[in-house]
């Protein structure tokens, strides 16, 4: 549900606004200016576009997709603009929706100093946004807004060392009762050390809390509230190595303390009134401790004429859910330049999601806890140097673990997009 608390996107106005004056101000006005756009038109069908396991609800129609970006760069600072936007008018009215997607960044650089912060404002809806998440799609395109911001510095204390210091706020709202609104931030300090042409080493040292909304229900009659606030220390050991000149790989592992304290409002007193034997699972909060292993993998094979990349992913993250989900993923992805004119691609993904605190007996944990799957398919033909067409398959599938949950979704898109010549002075 929508929240009135715009603390976060008020915040982020107000440190991009103060970069940009630096910015600016500081200028020698000897800028270098970009400017780049195209436009996308797609024929998109989905046969089960709920991700039902039982009524598979088919959507199509067309989505049309314009996009701009705008740089400015000087020699000690620089600023980009880049609007993304998403027409979709489906044969379902309910399912039509206009989103957007704007990405600020500025920067401030000397020569041994790195300032810059970067603004993000995505405002989509919950057709497309928990897909590959929680699963879980509603019957109409429900309004979803988020908002973060990320200043950060980067000190290179040596040619090889450097140090950076950033933070980040965000706010996600629904404009939907299906899923729970939260406020995010978090602090990093990482140090980035260069051994050779070949290698490189990090330590990354990260705080987060996060604060959703109160989750309410109505227990025969009794009006009972729970929240919970997850806070988060994690510990990064990683780098980057150039094995060959066509393989690399990159990623850190880590540990991940996480602390979620619970806090209940039963302004009816439900939990002293009903019997023990009766009482909700909210009667019974504890809060949650618990020390987990994390990973970000990741490997680049590049060859003569494409391109194959494995990754992989163990992360304990917040949910729309209002509360903190484990999340494993696989991906694999291998692209093929079949002439000078047309590429093709492949892609699967493997993955699972855990509840992190598994004593939420009040939560229905089926409807969190999945394992998914995916697979596509992409072929892409340049008709001229400003046209190109693609055709695409999608398939989806997941399995929440209960009598009825698996469920699978076939995607076709057929597109045509134009991108002119970028301008430059």
């Amino acid at each position: 549900m929508a929240s009135t608390a715009l603390t976060p996107r008020c915040r982020g106005i107000k440190i991009a606004a103060t970069m940009i004056a630096l910015a600016v101000s500081s200028g020698s006005w000897s800028a270098r200016y970009s400017l780049e756009s195209d436009l996308g038109v797609n024929l998109r069908h989905n046969d089960n576009i709920r991700f039902s396991p039982t009524k598979k609800e088919s959507l199509h129609g067309y989505t049309v997709n314009p996009r701009f970006k705008a740089d400015i760069e000087d020699d000690n600072w620089g600023a980009s603009l880049d609007i993304d936007m998403t027409f979709g008018r489906f044969n379902r009215k309910e399912y039509n929706s206009d989103d957007q997607v704007v990405l600020l960044e500025v920067n401030k650089k000397t020569e041994r100093h790195y300032v810059g912060a970067t603004g993000r404002f995505v405002r989509d809806s919950t057709r497309t946004s928990e897909v590959d998440t929680s699963g879980v799609v509603t019957a109409s395109a429900e309004r979803r807004e988020y908002t973060s911001v990320s200043p950060a510095w980067t000190f290179s204390a040596t040619e090889h060392n450097t140090l950076t210091v950033g933070t980040t706020f965000s706010q996600t709202e629904y404009y939907t009762d299906d899923f729970i609104d939260s406020r995010y931030k978090n602090i990093s300090i990482s140090w980035n050390g260069t051994i050779d042409d070949t290698a490189e080493v990090i330590i990354r040292l990260i705080a987060a809390a996060n604060s959703p909304d109160e989750r309410q229900v109505n227990y025969f009659g009794y009006e009972i509230g729970t929240s919970v606030k997850s806070i988060s220390y994690e510990l990064q050991v990683g780098g980057k190595y150039l094995v060959t000149k066509n393989l690399t790989i990159n990623g850190s592992v880590g540990s991940a303390r996480n602390e979620q304290k619970y806090k209940l409002r039963d302004p009816q007193k439900a939990c002293e009134v009903i019997p023990d034997v009766l009482k909700p699972e909210q009667c019974n909060l504890e809060d949650y401790n618990a020390t987990n292993f994390v990973a970000d993998l990741s490997a680049s094979w590049k060859f003569e004429r494409g391109e194959a990349n494995l990754s992989y992913s163990l992360q304990n993250s917040p949910s729309s859910q209002g509360f903190d989900v484990r999340y494993e993923n696989y991906v694999l992805g291998w692209g093929y330049k079949l002439s000078e004119k047309s590429d093709f691609r492949l892609g699967s993904s493997f993955g699972k999601n855990r509840v992190l605190d598994g004593s939420m007996a009040f939560v229905d944990s089926d409807s969190i806890n999945r394992d998914h799957r995916g697979a596509s398919v992409g072929y892409y033909y340049r008709l001229t140097e400003h046209w190109k067409i693609n055709l695409n398959y999608n398939y989806k599938w997941q399995d929440k673990g209960s009598i009825n949950s698996l469920a699978e979704s076939n995607s076709i898109i057929l597109g045509i997009s134009y991108r002119p010549t970028a301008l430059s002075w």
